[in-house]
């Protein structure tokens, strides 16, 4: 189970690098003829697929801790990740006027390459499950756009309905994470987002030792137990069964009634 987050993710750069071969060869049977709008639709379904390939192996190296977990950051790192966003862009956009550059389309294909690497890297590891259902948006828009290559319907529709479920999917993660949506789309991710509500309740935080614990739970008559990620991780599901198992009551429970 701990493992699904990362599976998830490989399933989603294969399923990227796919539409981007695919997108590939399309070019290559239909230059120099391509009409303009088919060789911009064509190229952005190339860059993000391309993007999502290289970002969805870098979450799951992260999640797989094959990679460094921390965020990598430097100074003037939003300023570089957009000018590379920009130079494929800028490629696309020459493509579109000139079609007949085919020397230009692996360029732009590396670039979204790279800028995939540095749209996940200044995240920390904590927060892939957020990255990866964005990566998952850019993955079904591509699969969208590539419909409109191949006219096909099918793929049209289920693009369409995974790249915006998945986009749903993630601001309502960031809202439930404190974190700004547009800091998964530009970077610097880690950071807090500042809480705009007044001042926050404070409370004292009790430190207990495991007898304390045992002797709380003992004369408890319900124990409420909210499941999540970070439980999954620690691993705690089989401490926590092991306490069913000693007859003390553990009910699931979540949202704002688990913290009541």
């Amino acid at each position: 189970m701990t493992a699904v987050p990362q599976r998830t993710a490989l399933s989603h750069a294969f399923g990227a690098l796919c539409v981007t071969l695919v997108g590939t060869a399309e070019f290559y049977l239909r230059t120099p003829g391509v009409p303009r709008f088919m060789m911009g639709v064509l190229s952005l379904e190339v860059i993000l697929g391309s993007l999502t390939f290289t970002g969805s192996l870098m979450a799951a190296g992260k999640l797989q801790e094959v990679l460094p977990q921390r965020p990598i950051t430097y100074k003037g790192q939003n300023i570089v990740s957009l000018a590379v966003l920009a130079a494929a862009l800028g490629l696309m956009i020459a493509l579109v006027i000139h079609p007949d550059f085919t020397y230009l389309f692996p360029i732009m294909i590396g670039v979204a390459l790279l800028f995939g690497i540095m749209l996940v890297t200044p995240i920390g590891g904590a927060d892939m499950p957020t990255v990866i259902s964005l990566l998952n948006s850019y993955a079904g828009f591509s699969a969208a756009l590539l419909g409109f290559v191949l006219s096909n319907k099918v793929l049209i529709v289920a693009g369409a309905l995974d790249g915006a479920s998945g986009f749903i999917l993630s601001v309502i993660m960031c809202k439930a994470m404190n974190r700004s949506f547009t800091n998964v789309l530009f970077g610097a991710f880690g950071q807090v987002q500042a809480s705009t509500a007044g001042t926050k309740e404070e409370r004292a935080v009790k430190s207990a030792s495991p007898e304390d614990a045992a002797g709380i739970l003992a004369a408890a008559n319900k124990v409420v137990i909210v499941p999540g990620y970070g439980m999954a991780v620690a691993p705690m599901l089989r401490i926590f069964w092991e306490l069913r198992n000693e007859k003390v009551s553990v009910v699931a429970s979540g949202g704002r009634k688990a913290h009541t």
